[in-house]
């Protein structure tokens, strides 16, 4: 294992990742018990059918940082900002349509990588002056981390990966 990983400081900065992760699973758990009450939502709103892959990936993001796999972790942090945005969109653009109808709706920006779209969100909960901060920031971090879906044709994934071949070189090793 690589050293940094045994670091007070990596241990501290996962402990907050942690923390923060447990938060935004709180959130989530909020959100679906609130929202859950109308027994509408659970057969129209996308977020009922999209549930499941948000906590996989975030239970999976929380895993995979502990064990050091921060490239699996850059992937599934785009997909879920990605799916988030969408998830979003649609539900505040379409949320008067049967969920069928709103798939249908929706499928162009579903079929995009595009996240243009956050532009469109209504995000009355922030105060008006945090909003066009708060998008940037957004399409910052899905940027950020689309340097790692395709590791090989970003600089910053290249580099990275230049820099620690050679102390995973034992993956290579057969083991038994």
């Amino acid at each position: 294992m690589n050293d940094e990983y045994t670091t007070e400081a990596y241990r501290e900065r996962l402990d907050s990742f942690s923390r923060l992760t447990n938060d935004f699973l709180f959130i989530l758990a909020f959100v679906g018990k609130d929202a859950g009450r109308d027994p509408e939502w659970w057969d129209t709103h996308l977020l009922s059918y999209t549930a499941h892959d948000i906590l996989e990936s975030t239970f999976g993001i929380l895993s995979l940082s502990r064990d050091g796999l921060s490239s699996t972790c850059r992937r599934e942090l785009r997909y879920l900002v990605e799916l988030s945005i969408k998830v979003c969109y649609i539900e505040q653009q379409y949320q008067k349509l049967p969920f069928a109808e709103k798939l249908e709706a929706a499928r162009r920006p579903l079929d995009s990588t595009n996240i243009g779209i956050k532009k469109n969100l209504s995000l009355s909960l922030l105060p008006e002056t945090l909003r066009g901060d708060f998008c940037e920031e957004l399409g910052r971090l899905y940027g950020d981390a689309s340097n790692w879906v395709s590791r090989i044709s970003s600089k910053p994934a290249t580099q990275d990966r230049i820099k620690t071949s050679h102390s995973e070189a034992g993956v290579f090793i057969e083991v038994g």
